[in-house]
């Protein structure tokens, strides 16, 4: 009798523990990135939100219209304010994109703002896919709208690393929609 009493007693436990094993290892919903962002509250577009007019530089040997459209677009596509729109003179911009060959320095984008538009250099020293220029170039728009990095693997401002698409996220899209 003691043996049976044991043996259901060591089941008992076993079952507890196993079905405590899956509760606790299943996904218990998704993570709420709405408030995963950080806002950069002196950079901006000053009413230019919904028209960003951006002009493009080819400095260096590589072209990136390609890569930069595809990174507008990603942001025109957001549920946001923002709408990039295309000029073909850099004194009627806000936004001035420059690409050349800046060398090994550590960085594939930068964002640099001034009073009343702002510049973004894509360094073509580095050799990525279209994909990944056209995310570095969305990132370093990110900058340009106002937005700081914030450390989520999902965001597109993140501080390094890829994301695998242009694409904002939704921590990326509720920081535009809180700034403007």
């Amino acid at each position: 009798m003691k043996f049976i009493k044991k043996s259901l007693i060591r089941i008992t436990l076993a079952c507890v523990l196993l079905l405590s094993i899956t509760v606790f290892t299943l996904p218990v919903g998704a993570v709420d990135h709405s408030t995963h962002y950080s806002i950069n509250p002196f950079v901006g577009w000053n009413g230019h939100e919904s028209h960003v007019e951006w002009w493009y530089s080819q400095m260096g040997s590589k072209n990136f219209i390609g890569e930069i459209s595809y990174a507008c677009n990603s942001w025109n596509n957001t549920p946001t304010v923002i709408n990039m729109v295309r000029v073909y003179s850099k004194s009627g911009s806000v936004l001035r994109i420059y690409s050349n060959n800046w060398g090994d320095n550590g960085w594939y984008g930068q964002h640099i703002p001034y009073i009343g538009y702002g510049n973004i250099n894509l360094n073509e020293y580095y050799s990525l896919s279209y994909t990944q220029w056209a995310e570095v170039a969305s990132h370093e728009m990110g900058h340009a709208h106002g937005l700081f990095h914030y450390n989520c693997a999902s965001e597109l401002m993140k501080a390094s690393g890829f994301i695998g698409t242009p694409n904002p996220y939704t921590g990326d899209i509720a920081g535009i929609n809180a700034k403007y």
